[in-house]
This record gives C-alpha cells, structure tokens and sequence, in this order.
C-alpha cells in the first residue's frame, strides 16, 4: 500500500481543519476540535492508497512538528481565506517556513477557501484570483483551487487531484502544468482569467 503525507498549514480560522472533515468524513462543523491526523484508504484502479493528513491548527501546532516529518510530507497544502486579505498576505511566510526542510519534490498548493461567502456576495473577496495566479506562477508553486469546506465545492476534487499527481509523479508520468480553477465574482473577470482543471 502506498502511503502519501499531506500537510495542511495556514493561518488561524481559515478553515484547514473544516476542509479535512468536510473531505474525510463529509461533515462541516463551523467550529470544530482540533485534530492532529486523519487518514483515509483510497481504492484507485488496482492500488491501494493511503492518505495521511496533519492539522496544523495554526502556528503552536506547526512549531511542534518535526523537521523529518516534512522530508517525509508529498503535498503541503497553504490554505488562505478569501474574505481576510491578512491571511493571503501571510501565505508567504506559511510556505517559507516549510520549504526549510520539506523535499524538493513535495508539491506546494495553493487553497483559497471560502468560497461560499464570495458566491453569496461578489463583495465578500478581499483576494483577487489574478494575484494568486501571478504568485503560483512566480514562486512555481503546484497549483490553486477554491473551495468551500462549508457546502463541499471543490473538496473532493482538491484532495484526489493531488492523489492523481502523486500517483503520475511515481509513475514517472511529466508535470502537468500549474492547476489553477478560480471562481469569478463578477462577469468581467471570466473574460480574463485562465482556468486550468485536474
């Protein structure tokens, strides 16, 4: 069975625990306990994987885990939320402090959560998505999706997208280009912005 490490960092209150449950277990808690790891098994064709999550439910959490766990982490996931600017502005630091001791190869991507509130009021989006994509582009991160922990959007595709990387990556399959799937609040923005799925 094959074992993938996902970590998922990001400011306080952006939702990183919410986006595990809603995906492990199909459940939103507006408040939910902190976890430290959940794990799912994935049948995928003939394979068996094995999905290991770590919480790190904001900076004391973060500062605990050890240097050999992030050598060992695949995916480190930065989540953001896109009604609170300060927390976009605070990416950088997320992914500064990991890149110090994670793996060359693990992918770094991008999560701009939320997106249920900026549905309901255009708004509500205190992130532009062009941003985001300049800086994924820029700092040659993975990729960038927007999601809703809340109502599910996009979840499932977040998680099993990257499995299916992953799984391309052992399989000695090329690097897609940088994911990005945004959802526009007004009709001007579609027109020019480019959306790449899985």
């Amino acid at each position: 069975m094959d074992v993938y490490k996902y970590i998922v960092l990001g400011d306080a209150d952006v939702g990183k625990t919410s986006l595990i449950l809603q995906w492990i277990d199909g459940t939103f808690q507006l408040k939910p306990e902190n976890i430290d790891y959940k794990s799912r098994i994935l049948e995928i064709g003939e394979s068996t994987i094995k999905l290991q999550i770590a919480d790190t439910a904001g900076q004391e959490r973060f500062r605990t885990l050890t240097s050999s766990y992030f050598r060992e982490t695949d995916v480190i996931m930065v989540v953001f939320d896109l009604t609170v600017a300060e927390s976009w502005k605070n990416v950088t630091t997320w992914i500064d402090e990991s890149t110090k001791y994670a793996n060359d190869d693990a992918l770094i991507f991008l999560v701009g959560n939320k997106i249920d509130l900026v549905e309901e009021e255009a708004d509500a989006r205190l992130v532009s998505s062009d941003d985001v994509q300049k800086y994924i582009e820029n700092r040659g991160l993975a990729g960038y999706l927007e999601t809703s922990a809340k109502s599910g959007k996009n979840v499932d595709e977040l998680f099993m997208g990257l499995v299916k990387r992953l799984m391309d990556r052992d399989a000695g399959v090329a690097a897609p280009p940088p994911v990005t799937k945004t959802t526009p609040a007004k009709v001007e923005q579609v027109r020019k912005r480019r959306c790449l799925l899985f």
